[in-house]
């Protein structure tokens, strides 16, 4: 976005966005001024998904900020990241760490419904490292997901008023994806995103995918029908008639549409 680094939360008070996702960012990015909008949208309903880094958390200042209030895990006491000087490791635990399961929650399911999930997140890629917490704030609602080998919380979700917040202490998720749990990886984004915008439980349905996005002319492409069946697990309906189309040659200044096929 143009502008100042303080204007885009200011535009984010106006209700465009539903959803915010802070990565390693240091609080002074955004201002004081910012990060209270910020947190002002979030208990007003919208979402906010927060990554560790090197520069977040109490490493970025943002126990300083409105921040603090709105999240669901207290921040350690310790020193504030520089961004002249060396990269202060008391704030951080140093990898490998794997994610372990702490609850049976739907947002870390990463499989066919009913797996076991330590079996399945005992197959991700452990994380480069993660940021230090105090822990979970004592409050209602607030709960921790999972956590690393040495028992320190990793994803911890918690409300904000009407919004709804997840907390990571990790950034590294890339690595599923490098490793080929891209399926996974798609996923566990997907549910954290759509629990923060309250619509985990209306994602019932058929999804389309191509395997190309752009395509070039007589290049192929391989198209996906998925069946979405939510969080109340909706059996697919028995008849389904998908057809397929393609635009033909254009006669008089019209496309002519011919069906290439049908399938039920």
């Amino acid at each position: 976005m143009s502008g100042s680094r303080f204007d885009w939360p200011r535009r984010a008070a106006k209700g465009i966005y539903d959803c915010f996702i802070l990565g390693d960012l240091d609080s002074e990015a955004i201002g004081m001024a910012g990060a209270k909008l910020i947190a002002d949208q979030v208990a007003d309903g919208s979402g906010l998904i927060t990554l560790g880094g090197y520069r977040a958390y109490n490493a970025g200042g943002w126990d300083r900020t409105p921040l603090a209030e709105v999240l669901p895990i207290q921040m350690i006491a310790g020193p504030r990241q520089s961004m002249n000087d060396a990269i202060e490791l008391r704030n951080h635990f140093p990898g490998p760490i794997r994610v372990i399961p702490r609850a049976a929650d739907k947002l870390l399911q990463i499989g066919a419904p009913g797996a076991d999930l330590t079996s399945l997140w005992g197959e991700m890629k452990p994380l480069l490292g993660a940021n230090r917490w105090e822990g979970a704030k004592n409050v209602a609602g607030v709960k921790i997901l999972a956590q690393g080998d040495a028992g320190q919380p990793l994803i911890v979700i918690g409300s904000a008023d009407k919004g709804r917040v997840v907390s990571l202490a990790f950034d590294s998720t890339y690595q599923w994806l490098r490793q080929g749990k891209g399926v996974e990886h798609k996923q566990f984004w997907r549910q954290l995103v759509l629990w923060c915008l309250r619509r985990e439980a209306v994602e019932v349905g058929m999804q389309l995918s191509m395997s190309e996005r752009r395509l070039f002319l007589q290049q192929g492409s391989e198209v996906q029908m998925t069946w979405n069946s939510g969080s109340s697990e909706a059996p697919m309906p028995k008849n389904v008639i998908l057809r397929l189309w393609r635009l033909g040659v254009p006669r008089e200044g019209q496309l002519r549409e011919e069906e290439v096929g049908q399938f039920n």
